[in-house]
């Protein structure tokens, strides 16, 4: 029993220093955080599988609110149930709070200087380009086959040409999922591995 009860705390421990760690020196928004996540976390840490993962951020982009807060929060509850989601939440959104906060303050005191208004448009670049890596590693972990390069195409050309996120492009692509992932339409992928699923031919 006391095995355990150190094994939990030393996980709870080092789960809240890397939300914390992350929470303060993580950069790019929800996307680059995610995809820091995904290379931490599965690769280096080994805490998760890449299925694992897959399926916290399908199952969080589902779900209205901040993707990587909520990626993260799911990644807690899977690594130390409830009060690990509770622990690694505030850890994780307690040093974005203060850090926002410090420099919301601080461009409203500071903001018509320009040396503060070129950090900014300084950062902008850096940020965008761990936005484009995080897409390209999240687009390697979630794209499995032809149907989700076609339904990602989709979403894309429609946003872009209404300029707006449209709510009915997660519902159609999930109902497209159901359909063709839900064995209605398509053998399960073992079947068509495994020569066992053909019909045996009559000697």
């Amino acid at each position: 029993m006391t095995t355990t009860t150190e094994h939990t705390h030393n996980s709870m421990t080092e789960l809240a220093l890397y939300f914390l760690r992350l929470g303060f020196l993580g950069f790019g928004g929800p996307v680059a955080l995610v995809g820091q996540m995904e290379r931490e976390l599965v690769n280096d840490k080994k805490w998760l599988t890449k299925e694992q993962m897959r399926e916290s951020i399908a199952i969080c982009q589902s779900l209205p609110g901040p993707l990587a807060i909520q990626v993260g929060i799911y990644i807690a509850w899977l690594r130390c149930g409830f009060w690990g989601a509770w622990v690694g939440g505030w850890c994780f959104i307690l040093p974005n709070f203060v850090i926002v906060a410090a420099l919301g303050a601080l461009y409203v005191y500071f903001g018509d200087l320009k040396p503060v208004t070129g950090i900014f448009y300084g950062v902008s670049p850096a940020v965008i380009a761990l936005i484009l890596h995080s897409c390209y590693r999240l687009a390697k972990l979630g794209m499995e086959d032809w149907l989700q390069w076609a339904i990602a195409a989709v979403c894309l050309a429609v946003t872009v040409i209404l300029q707006a996120e449209v709510a009915l492009l997660f519902i159609g692509a999930g109902i497209v999922g159901i359909l063709y992932y839900g064995s209605l339409f398509k053998r399960p992928r073992s079947c068509q591995r495994s020569r066992s699923c053909r019909p045996q031919r009559r000697p």
